[in-house]
């Protein structure tokens, strides 16, 4: 400690203001009354002298005895991962002490604990409510004021992408003993964590494991070999997780193994045709994806679809399946152009005999995004809504075949807060008008999404617009 005639120093961890009456072996020694501030800093017990204009004038150790050791934060981990909304903080503190878990951004007190008794450094935890994004925390221990490192982590509040399965086949076929190969790929915007594969067979979990994957990325592909004990209909299950914990939504392919050896004989075709039981006659279907067309048949039939689109009857080899040996059901995956397309289905035995056909089933294939047209943007500046003043948008939306909605999110400092659909006539028009009225409570700037969706799940191109909320 520097030579000081008066001081209002009191405790290891507190600010004061130092009085000097005489000469000290600082900088600034020779001036008369000269104030400087002292503040101690934890753990390494150490006074730093700062003057007003922010000099540090001298780093000097303390040897007060007793001093108390600062609070430490052992949950979570500097750099972590954690799941945002209830988020659990723990660590090590002075017995009975009170906590204060502070946000280091802007010195807001998140949560209150207090430590356990008993122990000269005991045991605290508390449950702190944090939202999406990275946040930057450290503890403060009441009365000595004595204050932790801070502690830097990410809360994610948003869930991974499913995951996408590209093998086997959708009720793929291949003998018992065979292994069945799972491929796909999964994404999270923070990174993909692992990627979890159920595979059930009769409804009964046979196998969990996670596949294979350069994870920590942020799209991996991953990969299993699933080698199957007993011949059936399984379900694979793929979910993503990542980093924070969070999990998808899983994706399921549906595949089979047979013993044919011991299986009987295909049954033998009479003049019953297949049947398709989707997509329905008049459906809409997206084109940014195949087709899916399921059906039953005689069980273990091979499959064929026919595209009678113009009369032409012509039959696809490349989309053709097995029926199921024990229910006949099937499921043909299939890219269709734009368009109006008639398909019916045949099915042909062991000995290579055909059925009749089924039932034509004819349904169109748009890949054509929906218009939108927003007329309360402003082309200059923001628009702004006066308190008390409720807060409309509205537009026209429009589609060559048919709307279904038009959705609106609504962003507030780098955070979504609102998705809602507007109030629309939409359902199966060609045109129709949009309004949405947002219940905002926070005043601030606004940065708004709008989308067009049509029946087939084509998405417009994204409209923008900004507002003011005022105070």
């Amino acid at each position: 400690m520097p030579r000081c005639g008066h001081s209002s120093y009191k405790g290891p961890s507190r600010s004061l203001t130092v009085i000097r009456h005489g000469r000290a072996n600082l900088p600034h020694a020779g001036r008369p009354r000269a104030f400087f501030t002292v503040k101690a800093i934890n753990m390494v017990r150490k006074l730093a002298i700062i003057t007003a204009a922010g000099l540090v004038l001298g780093v000097f150790p303390l040897r007060a005895s007793g001093a108390l050791a600062a609070p430490e934060i052992r949950r979570p981990v500097a750099g972590s991962f954690v799941s945002a909304g209830p988020v659990v903080v723990s660590g090590l503190a002075s017995s009975s002490s009170t906590i204060d878990v502070v946000d280091v951004r802007d010195g807001r007190v998140l949560a209150t604990a207090t430590a356990a008794s008993g122990e000269a450094r005991a045991p605290w935890s508390v449950t702190v409510p944090l939202g999406d994004g990275a946040w930057s925390i450290r503890a403060v221990e009441r009365g000595e004021a004595l204050v932790s490192d801070s502690v830097s982590f990410t809360a994610d509040g948003v869930r991974p992408f499913a995951p996408r399965i590209d093998t086997p086949s959708e009720n793929g076929a291949s003998a018992a003993g065979t292994p069945a190969r799972v491929t796909g790929a999964a994404a999270d915007d923070r990174g993909v964590l692992a990627v979890q594969l159920d595979y059930w067979l009769l409804n009964q979990l046979v196998r969990r494991v996670n596949a294979e994957c350069a994870c920590g990325q942020a799209q991996v592909t991953f990969s299993d070999q699933f080698r199957p004990t007993a011949p059936g209909y399984y379900v694979v299950k793929a979910t993503t997780y990542d980093r924070a914990g969070n999990r998808s939504d899983p994706t399921s392919r549906a595949f089979a193994t047979f013993d044919f050896e011991a299986a009987p004989a295909t049954p033998e075709l009479t003049e019953v045709p297949p049947e398709i039981l989707s997509p329905d006659t008049g459906t809409i279907l997206g084109g940014s994806a195949p087709t899916t067309v399921k059906g039953s048949a005689p069980p273990g039939a091979r499959v064929e679809l026919i595209q009678t689109t113009a009369g032409s009857g012509e039959i696809d080899r490349s989309a053709t399946t097995i029926a199921d040996p024990r229910t006949g059901k099937w499921t043909i995956s299939h890219r269709f152009g734009e368009g109006e397309h008639t398909i019916s289905a045949q099915s042909v035995d062991s000995k290579g005999r055909v059925s009749p056909a089924s039932a034509a089933v004819t349904f169109f294939v748009d890949a054509t995004k929906p218009g939108l047209r927003i007329e309360t943007a402003s082309d200059d500046l923001p628009m702004t809504f006066l308190p008390g003043q409720p807060i409309e948008l509205r537009g026209m939306a429009g589609d060559d075949l048919a709307l279904l909605a038009v959705q609106l999110d609504y962003w507030y400092l780098d955070k979504l807060v609102l998705r809602q659909n507007a109030v629309c006539e939409c359902s199966r028009r060609t045109q129709a008008v949009w309004v949405d009225r947002p219940a905002l409570s926070m005043p601030g700037y606004y940065h708004v999404e709008v989308r067009a969706i049509d029946v087939a799940g084509n998405r417009s191109t994204t409209g923008v617009l900004t507002f003011i909320k005022a105070p």
